[in-house]
């Protein structure tokens, strides 16, 4: 996560069991339009415009996942510590 221009934006990588970067893995901000792709690096950054909420993963071939997140100025949080999920066949790790 980082703010830029007094906006937080969230930031993450997206891998495989095996640490292979997952591309075009779908990551949107739950009930609301805003939404990104992974990059070929696994990478992504989203801007939500709510200061709670889930964040949605979903790739082909494998479960929809959510990781919820808030904001408590200046930074954001989220439920674990570190910032990385693991799920069934893929993390994900907010940086």
């Amino acid at each position: 996560y980082i703010q830029e221009g007094g906006k937080q934006k969230i930031t993450g990588t997206i891998t495989d069991e095996n640490g292979k970067a997952l591309s075009g893995v779908n990551i949107v901000i739950e009930n609301s339009t805003m939404g990104t792709v992974s990059k070929a690096d696994g990478s992504f950054e989203i801007t939500p415009n709510v200061n709670a909420g889930r964040l949605a993963i979903s790739y082909i071939g494998y479960n929809l996942k959510y990781i919820s997140f808030w904001w408590k100025a200046p930074t954001l949080r989220v439920p674990k510590s570190p910032e990385c999920s693991y799920f069934s066949g893929f993390s994900i790790c907010l940086t």
